[in-house]
């Protein structure tokens, strides 16, 4: 502490440590710094600088901040991409990235069966089991992805058919009659028949044709009694054809063959 007297009246200077002042004047100079966009460190890049850390030879860049504004991308997959499924349990495949920069990173996700309602938000995982909504029909599954820096990206989607009614089965055919290359006579009547199976237990209609022409359109019968022409004689083909209550069919053919009857004995006079 040094004394020194003005105008004949003594008084005291004080000055600080020196370690004191520097950090004191090292904070002023970051306070007068200006930030500006450095598009040659990163499009996204704050830097902050001062000239008069410049001048102290301190650098050019005091430091360098990272502002991510864009949100990832990614889409999602029902069931390896299927058209149809029978039950509402379904497997969600995910793919999303992000190109932030240094805190570009995909970390939570959330789904929504009608692109309203979202679940809550939970990691990001590349599968996932997911319930789809009631009903039949379409559905679709809707995804949104969350990067390191909070930023949500849109929701992407996939479509999917639920249809949890078994397919339909067509009637199972078992036998009929007559027998292949079966024999009658011109003028006979043929009975025409089948025996079906059907695994849906649906109710049956059947229709008749011979040579490719229909001779009993649909009617609820398994049977037919067919009446053969006189002087028709030659080989046929009897066509017997059925239908379900879903319209599925089934058909089967069968030969036979018409001969003429031999003539009446002329009676003695």
């Amino acid at each position: 502490m040094k004394e020194k007297k003005i105008f004949s009246r003594p008084f005291k200077i004080i000055l600080p440590p020196l370690k004191t002042i520097f950090p004191t004047f090292f904070i002023f100079l970051c306070f007068t710094a200006f930030v500006y966009a450095d598009p040659t460190v990163h499009p996204r890049n704050l830097v902050i600088t001062s000239p008069r850390i410049e001048r102290l030879n301190l650098g050019t860049t005091a430091n360098a901040i990272n502002i991510d504004i864009v949100p990832p991308v990614g889409r999602i997959t029902i069931n390896n991409g299927e058209d149809y499924t029978d039950s509402r349990d379904v497997v969600l495949t995910l793919d999303a990235v992000d190109s932030g920069g240094i805190m570009g990173r995909v970390t939570q996700m959330q789904f929504s069966n009608d692109g309203s309602h979202w679940s809550t938000a939970e990691p990001y995982v590349h599968s996932k089991n997911w319930t789809l909504s009631e009903g039949e029909g379409e559905k679709i599954v809707y995804v949104k992805f969350k990067d390191r820096a909070g930023n949500w990206s849109e929701s992407f989607s996939d479509a999917i058919i639920l249809d949890t009614t078994p397919p339909n089965q067509p009637p199972q055919i078992m036998s009929l009659f007559p027998q292949n290359n079966s024999k009658f006579r011109e003028g006979d009547i043929v009975s025409i028949g089948i025996q079906v199976h059907d695994p849906d237990n649906d109710n049956l209609e059947y229709r008749y044709l011979v040579d490719g022409n229909v001779v009993q359109d649909w009617i609820s019968s398994a049977s037919y009694p067919w009446q053969t022409q006189i002087g028709d004689v030659k080989l046929k083909t009897i066509t017997i054809e059925v239908r379900d209550g879903h319209g599925a069919t089934a058909s089967v053919e069968t030969h036979i063959f018409l001969f003429r009857k031999p003539p009446k004995p002329q009676s003695e006079e």
